[in-house]
């Protein structure tokens, strides 16, 4: 299981520094890689269970890039994990809607009214105007 040739190796022939940065990119990939499954996969519960493994994947990245102490890198693999992130999930949403499939369409909601006499308080504008039990004297006078 354990290779110590390679490590040995590695550790001779790489700075720590040299081998974070590797590391970092190799664990950004495996998150891009594990998002793009995410949304071929069958299933709810596999897409689930790739898109939390992606965030794994990814905060693995992060914190690999963070052990460089070279911030520029760490928001350059931020930067492009998320923007994978999104091209993966609006290619996603695309191709779903073509097919019919996806996320439940949204509703419309109506506009609300522009009319005074309209609209969630306007019962109460009315009580207040009409003098109902519990309005203000101030109100009794509009």
């Amino acid at each position: 299981m354990l290779d110590l040739a390679k490590a040995r190796e590695e550790l001779l022939s790489k700075s720590l520094l040299d081998i974070e940065r590797a590391t970092a990119i190799t664990w950004a990939s495996r998150a891009a890689a594990c998002l793009d499954l995410a949304h071929e996969a069958e299933t709810r519960q596999d897409r689930s269970l790739r898109l939390r493994e992606a965030e794994n994947y990814r905060q693995e990245a992060l914190e690999h890039a963070a052990m460089t102490e070279d911030i520029p890198f760490l928001q350059q693999v931020l930067a492009e994990i998320d923007a994978h992130k999104l091209a993966s999930e609006q290619s996603h949403a695309s191709s779903a809607s073509a097919r019919g499939r996806g996320a439940r369409p949204t509703r419309s909601r109506p506009e609300p009214p522009l009319d005074e006499d309209a609209g969630p308080m306007a019962w109460r504008r009315r009580r207040r105007a009409t003098g109902a039990a519990g309005a203000s004297p101030a109100a009794k006078t509009l």
